[in-house]
């Protein structure tokens, strides 16, 4: 039985194989944190943007650093926008959901939106760099697999606000590029197939996830010790069992209750009673 990988679990890998396993294997995610719908509200009109320009034939000034193109709205595209589900040799999936295709030196690269407070430093364009290796890398690699010459590069086009209005909100971007290549993918995935298929790997102590899950099973484990050593309570005497039963009446009593007078027989109701007479 194969395995689902997307690239958020293969970044695992460099993570903490633990988390890795756990995900692909049991099951297991980390847990998500939500994420502002804006974002996905400002990709969406810059897809719209581009709509425009690959209709009418034109690039778009955020192509213009590295000299590319959109690719043409072709089944290719359709597809690379809806995810891309590429099935291996030994039943293995390999998933991805593209924002953008461009033309470059003319073959296909993967091109993802991205968005910020404000435009990155040096330092935050190669966090960018570390953060996304493996998400392009998935990208470009499976529009190979569809059958697209594919560049040796992909592309985060990154935007933040610059200036707001009474209607409109100002953005700037910037592209960043990143090395993609086969022999990364092919190492990265050999990886991924051979970890899932043997024993799990111990939690890395480095893992704050790993971390946070064993304190979890510490204090639940003595929770349930905590419990186990409470005494046991009393049940709670029934309702019936707080009556006290009368005992028996000696032989002596019973004599002298039989020497008082009997007390009167009931008198047959009235035909003003409450009970009046019923023929039966």
């Amino acid at each position: 039985m194969g395995h689902f990988y997307s690239h958020s679990s293969l970044k695992l890998l460099d993570d903490c194989e633990s988390c890795f396993y756990k995900k692909i294997v049991h099951g297991i995610d980390r847990p998500s944190y939500p994420t502002a719908s804006i974002t996905y509200g400002i990709d969406d009109r810059v897809a719209d943007l581009f709509e425009k320009h690959r209709s009418a034939g034109t690039r778009p000034p955020h192509l213009a650093p590295i000299n590319a193109d959109l690719w043409p709205a072709d089944d290719a595209l359709a597809q690379a926008r809806k995810g891309i589900r590429w099935k291996g040799n030994l039943g293995n999936t390999l998933y991805g959901r593209l924002d953008q295709i461009v033309l470059r030196l003319g073959k296909a690269e993967a091109l993802d939106l991205k968005t910020r407070k404000g435009a990155p430093n040096e330092k935050q364009v190669q966090e960018y760099h570390a953060r996304y290796t493996t998400q392009l890398n998935v990208y470009n690699y499976l529009l190979e697999k569809i059958g697209l010459a594919v560049g040796d590069s992909a592309h985060l086009l990154v935007l933040w606000p610059t200036e707001a209005t009474d209607t409109s909100l100002a953005y700037e971007t910037q592209l960043i590029t990143i090395p993609t290549s086969r022999k990364y993918m092919n190492k990265l995935l050999t990886r991924a197939v051979e970890l899932a298929g043997g024993p799990e790997p111990k939690p890395s102590p480095d893992c704050d996830w790993c971390s946070d899950r064993r304190a979890a099973v510490r204090a639940y484990r003595r929770a349930q010790q905590e419990e186990k050593a409470k005494p046991l309570k009393e049940p709670a005497p029934s309702q019936t069992e707080c009556q006290t039963t009368p005992s028996p009446p000696s032989d002596e009593s019973s004599k002298k209750s039989t020497s008082k007078s009997s007390p009167p027989e009931p008198s047959a109701p009235s035909s003003g009673s409450l009970f009046p007479q019923l023929d039966l």
